[in-house]
């Protein structure tokens, strides 16, 4: 799965090239380096949260955006990339509860009122935010389940830790583990469970350094939490542990 940009703040900066510019250009020329070096479709791209992106400032730069008009967006963005890359699957990620279920579900009719659909989204959960913000967290992602089943788009939550509460892999372990209790609790097992992580031990830049990715037998590293974290939905949907599942 590839994260791919369709709009930033950046992303207006020049008048005379469509806000959907560079994104394009990237995920094309990725996508091409990919299949010039023997990858194989189907291929996934997930973009990084494009209404937050069309609507926040950043460094002095915002396009400023309505859900509406970054939904127009996303949608030229969608064609373009599918004219290059036909085979390839391309959903979004976005933000809650900066964005309430309202405003995400506003995010899919824009859509559909562009002539656009997706086929997956990935909810960017931050759960320290929705305790202080007091959203029914359970509640939001229950409507949120039933909506995208009625729309037939397969709904999913990244898993991952909040970037202030972390300093180390045993931190990044234990607080994902407790965001994976609490969405099973709320929804069960979603068709879409993404691992991932955004971190870096303070004080550092660079590669992403937390945690450490191998191996799945040691403590605390991501594919040990992966493991984890799907026998624990498993166990808790009363279903059997599998040693050795992953859900991505």
């Amino acid at each position: 799965v590839l994260n791919s940009l369709a709009i930033k703040s950046f992303s207006c900066a020049d008048p005379n090239q469509p806000p959907e510019e560079i994104g394009v250009k990237r995920a094309v020329d990725a996508l091409d380096q990919i299949m010039a070096n023997g990858g194989q479709y189907p291929m996934t791209i997930a973009i990084d949260e494009p209404f937050m992106g069309g609507m926040l400032a950043a460094n002095g730069r915002s396009c400023g955006f309505t859900i509406d008009q970054s939904a127009a967006v996303v949608a030229r963005y969608l064609r373009r990339v599918k004219a290059a890359h036909p085979l390839t699957s391309i959903g979004i990620m976005e933000g809650y509860p900066h964005f309430s279920v309202d405003e995400i579900k506003s995010m899919i009719t824009s859509l559909e009122a562009h002539g656009a659909r997706i086929p997956f989204f990935h909810l960017d959960l931050v759960m320290q935010r929705s305790a202080l913000w007091n959203t029914d967290l359970p509640g939001d992602l229950a409507q949120l389940k039933t909506f995208f089943d009625s729309k037939n788009i397969k709904f999913g939550v990244l898993m991952t830790a909040a970037l202030w509460q972390v300093g180390n892999d045993q931190q990044f372990y234990d607080e994902t583990m407790i965001m994976v209790a609490t969405v099973t609790q709320a929804v069960g097992i979603l068709p879409h469970t993404v691992f991932q992580s955004w971190e870096n031990y303070p004080g550092q830049t660079g590669p992403l350094t937390i945690p450490n990715n191998l191996t799945e037998n040691d403590s605390h590293t991501l594919t040990k939490l992966t493991l984890d974290g799907w026998n624990l939905m498993l166990q808790m949907s009363g279903a059997p542990p599998q040693p050795g599942s992953l859900s991505l």
